[in-house]
């Protein structure tokens, strides 16, 4: 499942998703995975909605978190070689 899930997001969602995980926070800022993706919250609208569309993310009950729908998705994105 989290293989599937990982092959299916687009390049830059993979960078989103990648950013979630090394964070290691339940739920995460958005604020925070625009930072270390080196840009502004707001142009990460489409991916976020996306991975969410394709049920890989979730909004957070917290306002401006996001969270992975899957429990250990996070640990597989950190242990993928991700080159």
């Amino acid at each position: 499942m989290f293989t599937a899930g990982w092959n299916a997001a687009s390049d830059l969602e993979q960078r989103f998703l990648a950013a979630m995980a090394d964070d290691g926070r339940d739920d995460v800022p958005r604020a925070a995975v625009a930072s270390s993706l080196g840009k502004d919250s707001r142009s990460l609208s489409v991916p976020r909605s996306r991975l969410i569309d394709k049920g890989i993310i979730e909004p957070s009950p917290r306002r401006g978190h996001v969270r992975f729908t899957l429990p250990g998705f996070g640990d597989h994105v950190r242990a993928l070689d991700r080159g």
